[in-house]
């Protein structure tokens, strides 16, 4: 009896790993990275798409060189412009503070994109690093958001 009670155990706990591994998997594919790991991802890695969610007001002020500016707060154009995005590349993506990168990713995520990482503390922790901003006038997207 005790035998069967093990199987039980053994198998529902099998069953339930299995349904967590692509969870697993998708959590790694997606998520917040410090000002640290999100350059050094950027430098090693010339496929991803790096998207900057601000204002242009905001982008104007200085933005991570090779930034697409899609601003979250005109939606409009944010939905646009996500559509020259490719979705098998990664997004990596920022804002001033991560909040509106945060929840642009999690828009992308639910379009189907398969990496989507956001710049946890925003361009604020990018800067407090030390690390180099360029300042002029936003790039077009219509460079399918290469960096």
């Amino acid at each position: 009896m005790d035998k069967i009670i093990i199987r039980q155990i053994y198998t529902t706990g099998l069953v339930f790993l299995w349904l967590l591994l692509p969870y697993a998997v998708h959590a790694q594919q997606n998520g917040n990275r410090d000002a640290e790991h999100f350059k050094a991802a950027l430098l090693a890695d010339s496929t991803i798409q790096l998207i900057d969610v601000r204002t242009p007001a905001e982008y104007k002020e200085g933005a991570i060189a090779g930034s697409i500016l899609l601003n979250w707060k005109d939606s409009t154009a944010f939905e646009q412009g996500i559509q020259k995005l490719e979705k098998n590349r990664p997004v990596y993506l920022y804002c001033r503070s991560g909040n509106r990168s945060r929840q642009a990713a999690d828009r992308l995520i639910s379009l189907g994109f398969k990496e989507v990482i956001n710049l946890s503390g925003g361009i604020k922790a990018w800067e407090e690093k030390g690390y180099y901003l360029k300042k002029d006038t936003p790039e077009s997207t219509k460079g399918k958001g290469d960096h």
